[in-house]
């Protein structure tokens, strides 16, 4: 997701102070009309395609021609206050994408401010203009649930249905009840999005919804008009293609014709091969968390610390906004995980 892509693993935003005062809420959705890309929220340099013809999901693609790097475009509704929410974007020409949510000011260059946040297909996230290392990369084909959790103020991505690890995003209280609105922000990919997960989305786990689900929950951008028809009407210049499209070379994204008809088949080779082993990776996963879990019941502290299998002792802090527990031994280096023979799963108890 960009050149330079922002945030690493539960970076923490607001950077840049408290977000500006929410604009006036624009026109509510009424009935028949639904969450959608905001015409009237969107960079010249991109042009909406409108409806794919599989549920409410739409397309859009930068102007070739538009004199600009990057585009971005943000929906027309937010959330705010409490749930937890997601959106699907597909990249459907290769190219690079950045996803994320932001405040309804912040600049449509995603993840360029101290509120908005963006994680992109060269595996990068971005926020306020830092730029870190995160997850894994994702390109043509690829489907991106983008997830928003206003409980612990947090946001987490979805690759083609599997979670990756790890909050990308935490934000401070000082987000608490502010808008925040899908955001896409690309440069070469041709994507389309659905706020509904209609259009083929991965079913959603970990008790997120849909943002189209958010009803009273949504916030209309202040330059929502209320009166389209469901996504934005086909532009003029679609001319009935996605665009060039993209290939990833270890030089970065090329057109076809510049990577000299270097394809991108290997990718569902490999695709195949990790959903082959994922499900008794998993298994066995499980399997080893039991094991641990018996251990610790059946023994003692002592026996666990001789065996090499626990740790007393340890000194800790809760850091409740982040929902993150710091462990620390004093005097003495707690092991690696790599070091650790047996086990990754971690259980912590107060009770000796």
């Amino acid at each position: 997701g960009g050149g330079k892509g922002g945030g690493g693993k539960g970076s923490k935003g607001g950077g840049g102070g408290g977000p500006p005062p929410p604009a006036k809420p624009g026109e509510a959705l009424k009935e028949g009309e639904s969450v959608r890309l905001n015409p009237n929220d969107c960079e010249a340099g991109l042009t909406l395609l409108g409806a794919t013809g599989s549920g409410t999901r739409e397309r859009a693609r930068r102007k070739a021609d538009s004199g600009t790097q990057w585009a971005g475009v943000r929906a027309d509704c937010g959330v705010a206050g409490e749930g937890r929410w997601a959106f699907c974007v597909w990249n459907e020409s290769g190219g690079n994408l950045r996803i994320g949510w932001s405040a309804g000011q912040a600049k449509l260059a995603l993840g360029t401010d101290a509120w908005s946040w963006g994680f992109g297909g060269t595996a990068t996230k971005s926020h306020n203009g830092a730029f870190e290392k995160f997850g894994q990369t994702y390109g043509k084909d690829d489907a991106v649930t983008c997830c928003l959790d206003l409980e612990r103020r947090a946001i987490l991505y979805y690759k083609n249905g599997r979670e990756i690890p790890g909050d990308c995003f935490t934000f401070g209280k000082e987000f608490s009840g502010v808008p925040l609105f899908p955001h896409v922000y690309t440069k070469e990919a041709t994507f389309s999005i659905s706020f509904d997960g209609s259009g083929g989305a991965p079913p959603l786990s970990g008790g997120f919804k849909w943002i189209a689900e958010a009803g009273a929950t949504l916030s209309p951008h202040s330059t929502r008009v209320s009166g389209g028809a469901g996504p934005v009407a086909a532009a003029e210049d679609a001319a009935g293609d996605a665009g060039p499209q993209f290939v990833l070379t270890p030089y970065g994204w090329r057109t076809a014709a510049q990577a000299g008809g270097l394809t991108q088949e290997w990718r569902a080779a490999l695709d195949a091969y990790v959903r082959h082993f994922t499900a008794s990776l998993e298994l066995e996963y499980e399997a080893e968390r039991q094991a641990v879990l018996e251990k610790v019941q059946k023994r003692s502290t002592r026996q666990l610390q001789d065996e090499g299998i626990g740790i007393a002792g340890l000194s800790a802090e809760f850091d409740a906004v982040n929902g993150r527990v710091t462990l620390w031994a004093d005097g003495w280096k707690i092991p690696y995980l790599s070091e650790i023979k047996f086990g990754r799963a971690v259980l912590l108890s107060t009770v000796k």
